[in-house]
């Protein structure tokens, strides 16, 4: 999870589960200790997190975690890499989309082919709409493969690389994967 980095509102409160989530965001407490009298100040103080300034980041595959880029109570900007997963889905993904580039490409030199032809009166009308059809076609699964690919926030990169990065900026409060684990989409 990574918390944004802004102050929160007057008013705001955080609760902590645990004693140890406490310690793990960096609050300590200690015993109060006996001083000058007069001298001080009493406060009393309830903290809450802000649901709307946090964020619980999650896979949107299934992979096996190859390195780890950011650690826990590390400083993360708005997009930034937190780890980098190898995932088959996004390999039969990637490999998809160029396939579909490829019989794209293909399709749309077939298609000027036979319109050049039909000029010329060498090829029929029926052989250009069927070129006409295929392109339109092949672009249709470019667009569907690079949309599925979109989906998980991603289009280039290696084979089945997927790099999982945040959505806001703030710090990181919580970690669960390590390297060489399998992780899901419903792995927080």
């Amino acid at each position: 999870a990574v918390a944004i980095d802004e102050a929160p509102a007057s008013g705001t409160m955080v609760r902590f589960r645990t004693m140890q989530a406490a310690k793990d965001a960096g609050i300590e407490t200690v015993a109060a200790a006996k001083g000058m009298e007069g001298a001080g100040v009493l406060a009393t103080a309830t903290l809450l997190a802000d649901a709307s300034h946090m964020a619980v980041i999650n896979s949107r595959v299934i992979g096996i975690v190859r390195a780890i880029r950011a650690d826990l109570g590390s400083r993360v900007a708005r997009g930034a890499v937190l780890a980098i997963l190898e995932s088959s889905a996004v390999g039969e993904d990637r490999s998809r989309l160029q396939t579909a580039n490829a019989r794209a490409s293909v399709a749309e030199a077939n298609h000027r082919r036979e319109q050049e032809l039909y000029e010329k009166g060498v090829s029929a009308l029926r052989e250009v709409q069927e070129a006409e059809r295929e392109w339109t076609a092949a672009r249709a699964e470019v667009a569907a493969a690079t949309g599925a690919l979109g989906m998980i926030g991603t289009t280039a990169g290696p084979a089945g690389t997927y790099e999982l990065r945040t959505p806001i900026a703030g710090t990181g409060t919580k970690r669960t994967a390590t390297v060489g684990t399998l992780v899901d989409t419903d792995d927080a």
